[in-house]
């Protein structure tokens, strides 16, 4: 049913030993079962290479050819939001460092792959691109029981705007009204939408125009855990034995949080973050004080707190970045399980002496206790949250403790979000030097709430569904700036700094 995840190159060794200086040919049995000590860096090795080989082989080339011909490349590959991407793109994130729009997809029913969309923008922060794409509404399911209409066009909308996409391509626009092979057809032959559509045209206009281009800001950054993805990886063992028959994107060891992660931390604890790459990370970061800097030209971003997904294999290389911030004073959070090997060859032991440096504890015993805390004399603090799947709470009372002033706080409001359900979100870029905030409710309440904004400034408020500006009555108190909203059911608004 995937035969994709098979796919190899006749020139695989060759282009491998020209890079690292040795033939894979005797790694090639840990692909299908353990070869002992050596099988997590061994598969790391293989698909790893295998992943930069698809990136540089197709997104590129077609680049290439785009920078070629005056136009600009985008495109997606299968299943984009899943956590085992060895199997679909190989690296989900790497699948983009050459494609010009990186794209997300959105499809089937309302929620699906919403955990996982922060993985293609979070490419586009990495790699320092302007834009990010969503081909938005495919073969919608009803809703609830009703038909696609307008309101799912706002429901969904605002929340792809929310975590990152601005530029939309509709799915669905077939040239024959009578013979639209996936609904829903995005038209105004589509009675539901029809008498809408100008006025939904205008909003996402508005809002794209805002979102896109400019510099994004979060505090978090969070490891992508790709090398525990890698190791975990057996060709065949997804569809090849009776008790795996299970979808390859969804192919994962049982610690595996990274999508509750994302989930948790826009819903839960309403903190926005951006996945780093491994290769981002040792290549693109660098630590001053308790403070880790992504070092774009364009996209420049800076992290107070550095979270580690759990995963039994993390890279050595990040491992020594991650201990650099802790000993400078960062603050790392870890769940579910702490790394215990490397995702590079002989370098187990020290990944668990290192680990038990910044954590305090063996990291073998540390998966089997309770939550942990660790501290050093430089201010750096270290989070263990083990139960964190059972408990998602957890993580938002962590970050309440290690970073108690955020960039953007929300007062007297905590709905609950439900699976399928609508959230509030936000987004925060800085275009211009100005500071621009989107706030959207995609749930069927009303919320009235206050935000505090780090940092004193003076605000309006632009309303992307009227194009209408309004006044801001905002004040300062201590280093925020605090400003009520309102957002009704399926609305969106945007505050400005002033100029």
């Amino acid at each position: 049913r995937y035969p994709e995840h098979r796919v190899w190159t006749p020139g695989f060794n060759e282009k491998f030993k020209a890079k690292y200086g040795y033939s894979p040919v005797s790694l090639y049995p840990a692909l299908w079962d353990s070869i002992g000590p050596e099988t997590d860096a061994a598969r790391v090795a293989l698909f790893s290479f295998r992943s930069e080989l698809m990136s540089d082989g197709f997104p590129r080339v077609v680049q290439e050819w785009a920078a070629a011909n005056g136009v600009q490349s985008s495109g997606h590959a299968m299943g984009q939001y899943h956590p085992q991407s060895t199997f679909m793109a190989g690296d989900a994130m790497k699948f983009y460092e050459h494609s010009d729009i990186p794209i997300m997809d959105s499809i089937h029913f309302y929620g699906h792959g919403r955990d996982g969309f922060k993985l293609t923008s979070s490419a586009s922060y990495n790699y320092d691109k302007a834009l990010t794409s969503v081909e938005i509404y495919g073969n919608f399911q009803p809703y609830k029981g009703d038909p696609f209409n307008t309101e799912m066009l706002y429901r969904n909308g605002m929340e792809l705007f929310a975590l990152g996409a601005n530029v939309f391509i509709p799915h669905g626009m077939w040239y024959n009204p009578d013979r639209v092979g996936i609904p829903p057809l995005i038209s105004d032959f589509n009675k539901e939408i029809a008498a809408d559509l100008s006025e939904y045209n205008d909003w996402v206009a508005r809002c794209a125009v805002l979102l896109r281009e400019g510099r994004h800001v979060a505090d978090i950054g969070v490891l992508y855990p790709i090398a525990s993805m890698y190791a975990y990886a057996e060709l065949d063992a997804p569809v090849g034995r009776k008790d795996r028959k299970i979808h390859p994107g969804l192919f994962v060891p049982e610690e595996t949080d990274m999508n509750e992660l994302s989930v948790s931390l826009s819903g839960d604890a309403r903190r926005d973050f951006t996945y780093l790459h491994p290769e981002v990370l040792d290549d693109r970061c660098s630590i001053e004080g308790a403070t880790l800097k992504l070092n774009n030209e364009v996209n420049y971003e800076q992290y107070k707190i550095l979270i580690i997904p759990g995963g039994e294999v993390i890279y050595w290389s990040n491992l020594q970045k991650i201990k650099a911030f802790y000993d400078a004073g960062g603050t790392i959070i870890a769940t579910s399980m702490l790394p215990v090997k490397s995702g590079e060859f002989g370098h187990d032991a020290d990944v668990q002496k290192t680990i038990k440096e910044i954590f305090g504890v063996d990291p073998i015993l540390a998966n089997k206790q309770g939550n942990i805390k660790n501290t050093n004399t430089a201010g750096g603090t270290a989070y263990f949250a083990p139960d964190f799947k059972k408990n998602r709470n957890v993580l938002t009372e962590l970050l309440e403790m290690a970073h108690p002033e955020p960039d953007v706080r929300f007062v007297d409001t905590q709905p609950t979000i439900q699976t399928r359900e609508g959230m509030l979100l936000y987004l925060h870029k800085v275009k211009e030097g100005r500071n621009v905030y989107f706030f959207s409710n995609s749930t069927d309440e009303a919320i009235h709430t206050t935000v505090e904004l780090r940092g004193a400034q003076q605000l309006e408020l632009w309303d992307p569904h009227t194009g209408a500006t309004h006044s801001v009555e905002s004040s300062i108190v201590g280093n925020y700036t605090v400003a009520p909203i309102q957002l009704d059911s399926l609305k969106s608004l945007f505050l400005l700094q002033k100029k």
